[in-house]
């Protein structure tokens, strides 16, 4: 068996042009422009079993009452874009054929909620974070 790679589109997210691109000058008025970007999981399956890399927002984070604060959810506003509810993770793997308990391995690149969001699903893999990261994971909504 090859390997095979599967992109996920989880939605998409924004955040203000200040924070994405950090040299603005202070009177720009660009700086409070909102730049929207996608999130995305990946999905390896090979021989070695599966590996997934990044697991995007939770399910509950964006909604009234949700995981993320309504600060955080006005200066992060994620959508699902054309897709709906099927962007979330566990419909994108169901969509495969898959659920949480057919991956092996999750990668985790940091733990912002955008990229971390979903790990709890994955309860029978083995979950792979930089320790650093992995040691600041209380200053992150939604982990």
């Amino acid at each position: 068996m090859r390997n095979k790679l599967h992109v996920l589109d989880l939605g998409r997210m924004q955040m203000k042009r200040a924070s994405f691109v950090g040299d603005l000058a202070e009177d720009d008025p660009a700086r409070d422009e909102f730049v929207e970007f996608p999130i995305s999981a990946y999905l390896v399956d090979g021989p070695d079993g599966r590996i997934l890399f990044d697991v995007g927002c939770h399910p509950d984070a964006m909604n009234p009452g949700g995981r993320w604060s309504e600060p955080f959810q006005q200066h992060f506003p994620w959508s699902a874009g054309p897709d709906g509810e099927a962007c979330h993770l566990p419909n994108r793997l169901e969509q495969l054929g898959l659920g949480p308990d057919d991956i092996n391995r999750v990668v985790l690149s940091h733990m912002h909620s955008d990229h971390a969001g979903c790990v709890e699903f994955f309860r029978k893999s083995q979950v792979i974070v930089h320790q650093r990261e992995y040691d600041k994971r209380e200053f992150y909504p939604g982990r």
